[in-house]
This record gives C-alpha cells, sequence and structure tokens, in this order.
C-alpha cells in the first residue's frame, strides 16, 4: 500500500514538473500578430512563476514603439542624468528615420509611461525595455503615469522581439 502511494506522488510531481502551458485556439488567434501564444515548460520557469503567472501572447501590444511625444517621463534623480559623452548622433533631435532613432534610444529618462504600459532604460546609450511582472514572463506592466512605474522592482519583459533590453 505505501509503495503505490509513493508511486501515485511520484507520478502526479513528474507530470506537474514537465507540464507545458497549453494554448487554445482563442488565444492563439489573438495573438496571431503578437509572437505567438506564450509558453513554457515548468521546469525551466525562475523560483516564484508558475505556469499560470504567463503572459498570453509573446510579444508586446506596441512592438518597439514608446511614442515618446505622448508619454509620462520620470524626471532622472541627482546624478543619474546620462553624461554628454554617453549621447550619441540618434539623441540629436531630427527628422523622419533620424527622429525615429532618437525616440528608439532616448536618454532623457530613466523610466516612463506610453500609452498605458511601463517602460525603463536598461542600459547604455538609451537602450530600454518593457516591463513586466513574475520576472519579465507575467503580464506587462500597465500605467497612467510614470509614478505606477519604476526601475528597480519591475524586471525587463522577455519573449519576441519587443521583450529584453535594446533600443
Amino acid at each position: 500500500m505505501q509503495l503505490n502511494k509513493c508511486l501515485i506522488l511520484l507520478a502526479t510531481c513528474a507530470t506537474t514538473a514537465f507540464s507545458v502551458a497549453v494554448p487554445d485556439a482563442a488565444a492563439a488567434d489573438e495573438c496571431s500578430n503578437l509572437g505567438g501564444v506564450m509558453s513554457m515548460e515548468a521546469h525551466k520557469l525562475p523560483e516564484g512563476v508558475s505556469l499560470s503567472d504567463l503572459r498570453k501572447c509573446v510579444e508586446h501590444p506596441h512592438g518597439r514603439e514608446r511614442f515618446l511625444d505622448e508619454a509620462s517621463l520620470a524626471p532622472f534623480e541627482e546624478g543619474d542624468a546620462p553624461s554628454d559623452e554617453k549621447k550619441n548622433s540618434t539623441d540629436i533631435e531630427a527628422g523622419g528615420l533620424e527622429e525615429r532613432a532618437a525616440d528608439a534610444c532616448y536618454t532623457a529618462a530613466p523610466y516612463g509611461c506610453s500609452r498605458g504600459y511601463c517602460w525603463k532604460t536598461c542600459g547604455d546609450n538609451g537602450k530600454w525595455c518593457w516591463t513586466a511582472y513574475k520576472a519579465g514572463l507575467g503580464s506587462w506592466i500597465k500605467c497612467s503615469t510614470y509614478n505606477d512605474c519604476g526601475t528597480t522592482t519591475y524586471a525587463c519583459g522577455i519573449g519576441g522581439v519587443s521583450g529584453g533590453c535594446g533600443c
């Protein structure tokens, strides 16, 4: 009898450890333009993150576009502002494609809120990322102003083109 209980417990643990979130047809349709449905094997998840914590779609709804002209931007704390030495040609106001490049690698704020979602700087020369809960695998962090966002408690979103640190 003890052996049966141990085998059942072992089988249950093995099934849970190697399970994968299986997307349904509605989620697949909804995420078809957002990099597909987010999925990961349970044993590969970071500590404190479960399959039920994964966001539905891989990509951020805004991709790599922050819409800085409409954004709520956090001020730099004293001593945190980027030096002129770190600025490059994409930091200079220009028109057309150069202006979009300047928006992509923006160095004038440590974090902000753009069209309802939080982002933060995460590298040199204006690199940035959208922020997400649950070690970057959870839902994208929503906001009304930069006060709803931050740099230290939120992780860069993981997955797809819009995940991670870049310009």
